[in-house]
């Protein structure tokens, strides 16, 4: 499956990470990484779903400012600028 998918992933995109991630394709439990139980029910709902921050704000009846503030301070902590780029990051593990 890694290398059906490999294709999608850009060779040139680069991760600056202020925290140390397993190898690819290893599992990776998002409780290890400082994030709050929010961000990381927001992280594995996009993931799942590729949902808007507006979605994302009314299927958890939390205010759309609060979503933005999560997911900006989660791409901080794993050193990418945007959803898309945790996407890719992300697609490279097993999220536990």
């Amino acid at each position: 499956l890694k290398n059906q998918l490999s294709v999608f992933l850009p060779t040139n995109e680069t991760f600056i990470s202020k925290i140390k991630m397993p190898a690819p394709g290893s599992k990776l439990n998002l409780q290890e990484y400082d994030l709050s139980d929010r961000q990381i029910m927001l992280i594995k709902e996009y993931l799942v779903s590729q949902k808007s921050y507006a979605q994302l704000s009314n299927k958890f009846n939390i205010g759309l400012s609060t979503v933005k503030r999560d997911m900006s301070m989660a791409f901080e902590r794993f050193g990418v600028k945007d959803i898309k780029r945790l996407h890719i990051l992300l697609l490279q593990y097993e999220i536990e």
